[in-house]
């Protein structure tokens, strides 16, 4: 079944380093896994592997169907899903392998931005940079039929 769940994922998942702004707070970036579909059965099955929410969201670009999503966030819940994902993922498992990386080098729990020296906050937007330009990378590489 992980295989399967790792496929969907490198289909239809993102995995990123996603900023959040508040106005009582200073924006922050908040490492997460979503997959998106249609079909509402794929992303259960996520939910009972790994836990996370699923909640409705309409997908204006295509077809205004009714679309799922299913959400994974915070180190503690994303860091040993990677870690069981990582050898199945294909497209995605740069991707997987960077952030397990941030963990291990940036993260700290709690650390919101105004706690954050200048370079903890500088090297946290490297990652950001360096997971969206890799994500850019498999993107190509699909659309050229390789890995």
């Amino acid at each position: 079944m992980i295989e399967y769940l790792a496929g969907y994922i490198d289909a239809d998942g993102y995995l990123g380093l996603a900023p959040v702004t508040r106005p009582d707070r200073p924006r922050y970036l908040y490492p997460q896994l979503q997959v998106g579909g249609i079909v509402r059965s794929p992303l259960d099955a996520l939910q009972k592997e790994f836990g996370g929410t699923i909640h409705p969201k309409m997908d204006r670009r295509k077809t205004e169907q009714q679309m799922f999503l299913w959400h994974l966030s915070g180190k503690a819940r994303l860091e040993p899903v990677l870690q069981a994902l990582l050898p199945y993922l294909l497209v995605k498992q740069s991707q997987a392998r960077l952030l397990l990386r941030y963990f291990r080098e940036c993260y700290r729990p709690q650390a919101t931005w105004p706690r954050l020296t200048q370079t903890e906050r500088e090297r946290r937007e490297v990652y950001k940079q360096l997971l969206s330009r890799l994500k850019q990378g498999d993107i190509a590489r699909q659309q050229r039929g390789g890995r």
